[in-house]
Parts: C-alpha cells; structure tokens; sequence
C-alpha cells in the first residue's frame, strides 16, 4: 500500500484537487481555494497512513482523504462535499480497485 500512496501522492496535488473542484462549482469564478496549507494537509494523509498504519486496508486512506477535504470546507469555498467523494473514488480507482 505504501508504494501506491507515494505514487499518488505525485498525482493528487493541490492543483489537481483545484481544478477536480473548479468543474464541480458553478460558478467557476466562486471555486476558490481559500486555505492551501490544510488541503495539503488532507493531501498528506494517505501517505501517513501508509507509513504509521501499513495494517488498515487498502480503503481506509481513501476513506479519511475524502473526509478530510469534505469536513474542511473552508479550504474549498464551494462543492467540497462533491469534490471529496469523487476525488476518493479516483483514488480508489487509481490503485486498481472497482469506484465507489
């Protein structure tokens, strides 16, 4: 598990949590990200997970980065309940498994 979070951890930056959030808001000009130092916060999880907890399955950093970013809304401004559940869904995907 913890080879896919280093991996994806390259892939799920704060730029790309942005632009994921950016196509979910409407209006465009509202998806702001107001606090980038706790989604990257929520960005790290997964992989303190892997190195702290190598015993949960393979679920649980999904689970907890979809809930870091929907319980910080502040650090989204707009659709982060939307963002959180489809970004854990393509973290899900990105290591192989079936989506939510």
């Amino acid at each position: 598990m913890s080879s896919h979070a280093k991996r994806l951890a390259h892939i799920f930056t704060p730029e790309y949590v942005r632009r994921i959030n950016v196509q979910m808001a409407y209006p465009a000009f509202r998806s702001q990200l107001v606090k980038p130092y706790e989604l990257l916060s929520a960005l790290a999880g997964p992989l303190q997970i892997a190195a702290y907890e190598p015993e949960r399955s393979v679920t649980y950093p999904a689970t907890t980065f979809s809930y870091s970013i929907i319980m910080d809304a502040a650090s989204l401004h707009e659709r982060s309940k939307h963002t959180g559940f489809f970004l854990a869904n393509e973290y899900l995907r990105a290591q192989g498994l079936p989506g939510l």
